[in-house]
């Protein structure tokens, strides 16, 4: 397991932080679980945590503002505007308050699943990720071959053990 920390304040200048080698098997099961502090700026997609693949991320753990909620999801494609499969946090993200995220993927059943603050909120079913072999990114992820929603807030404990948790038990922040 990885542990690595970036604070991405104000929004579009983050000094995102990353890896030079992919974390999470992205085709296989996998969790990836960090702390975010989301600050005032709501008006944009922001990535606590995401994988590079050639056009896209293989996933995402974001904040979503059409729904205002936290977000985790899959493209189906590695290409311009592909369809994705995804879960939303039950509730609104709030502001100014440090939430612990984590996304699952079992690969076995295809189903990703969304714990916020060790709670599953929900669950969406994928059993096609792409291939993700690019960085792990923190704070930013790549949209149409580009790097994008850059997070504005604060990013901690970012973790990626290998395989799906059953559970999404929150350590201490």
């Amino acid at each position: 397991m990885v542990v690595l920390e970036a604070s991405c304040m104000p929004a579009h200048t983050c000094a995102a932080a990353g890896s030079t080698r992919p974390l999470a098997p992205v085709t296989g099961s996998y969790t990836v679980a960090a702390w975010a502090d989301l600050a005032g700026h709501t008006g944009n997609n922001q990535s606590i945590v995401a994988q590079a693949a050639g056009t896209d991320s293989g996933f995402y753990l974001k904040y979503t503002p059409g729904s205002g909620k936290w977000e985790f999801f899959q493209p189906h494609t590695d290409t311009d505007g592909p369809a994705t499969s995804g879960v939303d946090s039950a509730g609104p993200a709030v502001t100014g308050r440090w939430t612990f995220l984590t996304g699952t993927y079992d690969a076995g059943s295809g189903t990703l699943t969304l714990y916020v603050d060790g709670q599953a909120t929900g669950t969406a079913v994928n059993t096609s990720p792409i291939a993700s072999t690019g960085p792990l990114l923190i704070g930013r992820s790549k949209w149409a071959g580009n790097a994008t929603d850059f997070f504005d807030g604060q990013i901690a404990g970012v973790r990626t053990p290998h395989g799906s948790a059953t559970t999404a038990a929150c350590p201490p922040r």
